[in-house]
């Protein structure tokens, strides 16, 4: 089949500007992916034609059964049997789904039979009316059917016990749990730590998973879920639409269910939709890196039945659940804070680079790695606001097993770890590999192991090529792209907030976090831009700078952070995201520990040969070398980034990322945690932080550039509150800065370290000489009410 393209068209609600999630909008572009409908079933929803076939069966014998002659049929118009219930069937399943794509397709209204309307919705209903029938639909005994196999898998949630990661299934754990459809359009389903934005998100129904007792009938016949709705429980989003064409404003709505569902339910790694418009129906798969869906099919079609029963019967691993997590998709909202998690993990050395075929539908992962259960004690850091993203989680971990004495990586049952879980570029050099050859290095926490877990392109790889259709999001947007393309604004970065952002999505698409494609090897071809998901367990826990105790603990970390940073440069390695996330003090409160630099993700290594003398000859070196170097991409956490990298990518030239823009980033860093105190204050400290922490890149940029180039020497840092002391040190970094510019900016960094080692002395003995005078200490002491001085931008 040709490759075409195809153009949603608009309604009138998808041009209001309040209906539509700009960021999410953005990030649809060049994102989505339409597949051969039939293609898509066969890859998505089953993992065997075997399956596939059986399902057919069991819904033409339902249709068979369905298609029964009401008694009532017949009778003549008015007579009052006639308003009796109707026995509900549906059209003979003869409409096949569409296999090509074509611009603007309005189907035809198939012909439903006046006894048929009571089962499925037709267009003479309003919206509100269709959620219910579709209810009674999909909770049919056809949907309900009890399937062994598939319960089995259902079985309700077990603490696990001792090192076991999944506990074994016990019927005496109770009935399996039930896997309902429900109404669920007039409330707001909640969230277990943050609403990321979606508060107030009402999906029309969901395929949802509730306790194995009988369902209440009056509950049932109404379609109301029996627990406060919560996103936790849901399997499967679906929206319904009365009008016949998905617009933008129904497409962004899908983006935010998955988002929604993603971020809330830690251990899965895809996420399934359904869109119904008028009679037609589409199915979403979501992953970090993109969306398939299928071309519109009948919903009064056998296909249909097939597909909504289909969700209903798969198993917690087919709809996307990562199973190596304990009670993985069974874990209900009301037992979150009441049942542990234990993950498996199979850990291995980290090699070079993912050296794997990107053509295979077969996973890759580290099967034969020695597995450590660790229990998951809490999460630390997670991404969020994001759709297409890295997708990181950090959780503080105990290790509940012993390694076998010849295994490759060692740990100690008991012992406190940090496991960090992400979905990285797999064109990039491993970040695990990055750890291995910084391990001298004071700063970089001891890694343990990883695990590769699974490659998205293992996905892509079940279609051939002629399934795939290109898809334009709708013109809403007249402007929509042009503005993106003229502003170039990215992903809002707030550090507070812990938004992740893999190179923020600095790039002249303006959207994402790294090149969709880039060239592979030496040829002409194209690869789609892929991830892989990667386990780290590390050694040593630090604290997050939300802890910072004051201005000298602060100094004295970054005092070891610059020092650090320097080790790496002379280790050929480039960080490229220092951030507020990124820099962690040390585990101790006494000033004798050791502060860490985290997430190597981003970094490079500066000596090309390094990199060239370890890829195999199966690797893509083109690719690889070509994103892995220093480059003209501006990479980082925006409010973070270096003034100059941050110049230059709005003057659209190249500018290698060195040393001294990673020692810069630790100035921004400082600042914010000044000014972080005053976020919400409507005072020139505010205004600051909320033009630094902006996501528009021009906006960042024009700010900086004021803050570095202070029009007179009265313009300068004072009165920021809880960190005062370090009002000096922040005013001689910039002029610091300023003297080394250009050839001399190698000298940033030990300039850096001079002043700080100054500075401490000077904090110190400032102490002293107040406690003698009995002063109030600056970093204690109440804000001051006096107005800063700060430049104006240009």
């Amino acid at each position: 089949m040709p490759r075409s393209s195809r153009t949603i068209p608009t309604s009138e609600i998808s041009e209001s500007e309040q209906s539509l999630d700009q960021r999410i909008y953005k990030e649809l572009v060049d994102h989505v992916v339409e597949v051969e409908t039939d293609a898509f079933i066969r890859a998505v929803l089953y993992k065997d034609t075997e399956t596939m076939e059986e399902d057919r069966l069991r819904v033409a014998e339902y249709l068979t059964l369905s298609q029964t002659p009401s008694p009532h049929e017949g009778r003549a118009e008015g007579d009052p049997a006639d308003s009796s219930p109707p026995h509900p069937t549906i059209p003979p399943p003869t409409t096949s789904h569409p296999t090509e794509s074509t611009p603007d397709r309005r189907p035809s209204t198939p012909d439903v039979s006046p006894h048929q309307k009571l089962l499925l919705p037709t267009c003479y209903l309003r919206e509100g009316d269709m959620y219910a029938q579709y209810v009674k639909l999909l909770n049919s005994r056809f949907f309900r059917a009890k399937i062994k196999a598939v319960d089995n898998a259902w079985l309700p949630a077990q603490p696990p016990q001792d090192d076991d990661a999944i506990p074994t299934a016990s019927q005496s754990a109770g009935p399996p749990l039930h896997r309902v459809f429900r109404d669920t359009h007039k409330e707001s389903r909640s969230f277990s730590r943050y609403n990321y934005g979606e508060a107030g998100l009402k999906p029309d129904l969901c395929l949802l998973i509730e306790c194995g007792d009988t369902p209440n009938e009056s509950e049932e016949s109404e379609g109301k879920p029996k627990v406060a709705p919560h996103w936790k429980d849901v399997l499967v989003p679906i929206g319904v639409k009365k009008k016949q064409c998905m617009d933008m404003s129904a497409l962004v709505q899908m983006a935010q269910y998955a988002r929604s569902v993603m971020l809330e339910q830690f251990d899965r790694n895809f996420v399934i939709t359904v869109l119904i418009t008028g009679h037609e129906c589409r199915v979403f798969h979501w992953d970090v890196v993109r969306a398939h869906v299928t071309l519109p099919f009948p919903t009064h079609s056998a296909l249909f039945i097939q597909v909504m029963g289909r969700l209903a019967t798969m198993t917690p691993s087919e709809l996307g659940y990562d199973t190596q997590f304990s009670n993985a998709g069974r874990v209900r909202s009301t037992e979150i804070e009441h049942i542990q998690t234990h993950l498996t993990i199979r850990l291995s050395k980290p090699r070079a680079f993912f050296d794997h075929n990107a053509t295979s539908s077969t996973p890759e992962s580290s099967e034969n790695g020695p597995s450590l259960v660790v229990d998951l004690e809490n999460i630390l850091f997670e991404s969020k606001g994001l759709l297409f993203n890295r997708a990181t989680r950090v959780w503080r971990a105990v290790a509940v097993n012993d390694p076998l004495p010849e295994a490759e990586c060692q740990w100690s049952k008991g012992n406190t770890y940090i496991v960090k879980q992400n979905w990285a570029d797999d064109k990039r050099p491993n970040e695990g590999f990055i750890h291995t050859l910084a391990q001298k290095v004071d700063v970089v926490p001891k890694l343990v192991g990883i695990e590769e877990r699974q490659f998205t392109s293992s996905f892509r790889a079940r279609f051939q090529k002629e399934h795939f259709l290109d898809f334009e999001p709708p013109e809403k947007a007249k402007g929509s792209r042009k503005s993106a393309s003229r502003t170039r604004s990215i992903p809002r970065g707030y550090a507070s907030h812990t938004y992740d952002h893999a190179s923020t999505g600095v790039c002249d698409k303006g959207v994402g976090d790294e090149d969709v494609a880039s060239n592979v090897g030496a040829g002409d071809e194209k690869r789609p831009f892929e991830r892989v998901l990667l386990r780290f367990v590390f050694d040593g826990v630090g604290r997050p700078l939300s802890e910072v105790g004051d201005s000298v603990e602060l100094l004295q970390a970054t005092e070891q952070w610059i020092t650090g940073l320097i080790k790496l440069d002379e280790s050929g390695i480039i960080h490229r995201d220092i951030s507020y996330g990124n820099l962690l003090l040390p585990s101790s409160r006494d000033g004798t520990g050791q502060a860490s630099i985290i997430d190597f993700g981003l970094s490079h290594l500066k000596d090309e040969n390094i990199l060239t003398q370890l890829l195999s000859d199966r690797s893509p070196k083109g690719y690889i070398l070509g994103d892995s170097q220093p480059h003209g991409h501006v990479t980082g956490t925006l409010p973070f980034v270096a003034h100059e990298l941050l110049s230059k990518f709005e003057k659209k030239k190249g500018c290698m990322h060195a040393l001294h823009h990673d020692i810069e980033s630790v100035f921004w860093v400082l600042l914010y945690i000044c000014l972080k105190e005053h976020q919400d204050e409507d005072n020139v400290f505010g205004k600051i932080l909320r033009a630094l922490t902006s996501h528009e890149v021009h906006q960042v940029e024009r700010e900086k550039r004021a803050l570095l180039n202070p029009e007179d020497e009265d313009d300068r840092f004072e009165n920021v509150g809880k960190f005062g002391e370090l009002e000096d040190f922040l005013n001689k970094f910039v002029q610091i800065r300023k003297a080394c510019g250009g050839k001399n900016a190698g000298d940033l960094a030990s300039k850096v370290l001079d002043l700080i080692s100054t500075e401490l002395q000077t904090i110190k003995s400032n102490r002293v000489n107040r406690k003698d005078l009995d002063t109030p200490d600056p970093d204690v002491s109440a804000p001051a009410t006096k107005k800063a001085k700060h430049p104006k931008a240009p």
